[in-house]
């Protein structure tokens, strides 16, 4: 009779253990919920929208103004993005799979864990955006600005794992280098940046 009280015992802590994880799985949905809430998922593109979590099939938004744009978690691949302007945007974990991005201006913005795999991104620029352990492989990179990009950890066109502290470049050596567009679809780990004009600095893209 003595081992009752004991097994009551642990029959208790195993029943409080299971309701702190149904707890800890309602605050998980809850902010799941919180999220997709806030997500302004039937919005038209205009700058600052929130498609935080949002699943846009067919997205077209070519020379859209998305300037501090959220799709944190948000997927939307294939779409037609070419020359749209996602400055400063939150783009973190984005699925963006064979998405064309020609042209497209993301200075600033964070994509840190982006998914950008086939992705078309002749031409952009990428100046000063956080790419850190974003997925570029089989992306088309011909003259891409990535002056100051972060890419630590990212994985470059032929699956290479970039330096951990990679700015600019895959393997973090300095950038001297301009890449021509014939060199832009090639598998080396080599940064590619913008033509740049050596008078006034700027970029001549």
């Amino acid at each position: 009779m003595s081992g009752a009280p004991k097994v009551g015992m642990a029959v208790g802590a195993l029943g409080a253990v299971g309701l702190l994880l149904v707890a800890a799985m309602g605050v998980v949905f809850w902010l799941q919920r919180d999220v997709q809430d806030k997500a302004e998922c039937g919005t038209s593109a205009a700058p600052g929208v929130n498609w935080s979590g949002c699943r846009l099939l067919a997205l077209s938004a070519e020379r859209a103004d998305l300037r501090g744009v959220a799709f944190v978690q948000g997927a939307a691949p294939e779409a037609r993005l070419r020359g749209a302007d996602l400055a400063s945007g939150d783009l973190r974990g984005a699925d963006l799979r064979r998405t064309d991005l020609r042209y497209a201006r993301l200075g600033g913005a964070n994509l840190a864990g982006a998914d950008l795999r086939g992705a078309d991104l002749r031409h952009a620029r990428f100046y000063d955006a956080d790419l850190t352990g974003a997925d570029l492989r089989d992306a088309r990179l011909e003259h891409i600005d990535l002056r100051h990009a972060r890419l630590d950890g990212a994985l470059w066109v032929d699956g290479t794992r970039c330096a951990n502290v990679a700015v600019g470049h895959c393997l973090g050596q300095p950038q001297t280098a301009v890449v021509s567009a014939g060199d832009g679809v090639g598998r080396s780990p080599t940064a590619i940046v913008a033509d740049t004009d050596t008078n006034t600095g700027k970029s001549t893209l």
